[in-house]
């Protein structure tokens, strides 16, 4: 991509040549060496041809970007190319046609230069404020949308906390005996029915392997 950046420019600078009657332009590497129209838009042709080639490398990589680097190139290089060349090849016509002189002519391409950059960092000043604010959007929606999960996680505990020490207050003035026990079989839960009738206190099975024969003996 380089090399044919360089390529490119050279055949802009034989185009500039024919658009501004400036002969020593044609010149590239020999004076008898020229390049005409034709040939000039044919290597521009094959220039873009290269670049669409790798489209995710070098230069094309920034261009095709969908981030906020690649919009603005998208917008900001056509008039990097075409304008100036099109103000300074109006004014250029103009002083040859005698419309008026050279410093009336330079007056206007200067001012039109001042004018459209002024509106194209302008729009682009927009363009970003536009981005930024998207962008806060977006991050005060999700740091509201966290605290709302926040809140209603919290809720969500609260409630089943109180569900929960509801549960254990049952189970704990039952007269029926419940005990509860894990996976291993050991025991998790033994209420105060339990110890009422196997005549064992909590704290001497939570946590013991749960024994049928103990129990049934009691």
């Amino acid at each position: 991509q380089i090399c044919s950046s360089l390529a490119a420019l050279i055949s802009l600078l034989a185009l500039f040549s024919h658009l501004f009657d400036v002969d020593i332009f044609e010149r590239l590497v020999i004076i008898t060496t020229t390049q005409s129209v034709n040939t000039i838009f044919s290597f521009f042709i094959l220039y873009v041809g290269i670049l669409w080639l790798r489209p995710k490398e070098g230069l094309m990589q920034v261009l095709t970007s969908p981030l906020v680097g690649g919009n603005m190139a998208r917008i900001l290089l056509p008039w990097a190319l075409i304008f100036p060349l099109a103000i300074n090849w109006l004014t250029f016509y103009g002083y040859k046609l005698g419309w008026y002189s050279i410093e009336f002519g330079n007056a206007i391409r200067k001012t039109a230069i001042v004018f459209t950059f002024s509106v194209l960092i302008g729009g682009t000043a927009r363009f970003l404020n536009q981005v930024d604010e998207k962008r806060q959007q977006t991050q005060k929606n999700l740091k509201e949308l966290n605290e709302t999960l926040e809140n209603l996680v919290a809720e969500r505990t609260e409630s089943l906390q109180k569900s929960q020490a509801l549960f254990a207050g049952i189970l704990e003035i039952a007269n029926d005996a419940i005990i509860s026990v894990d996976s291993n079989q050991y025991i998790t839960l033994f209420n105060q029915g339990a110890e009422n009738i196997f005549g064992y206190k909590t704290e001497e099975v939570l946590g013991q392997s749960l024994n049928l024969q103990r129990f049934s003996a009691t």
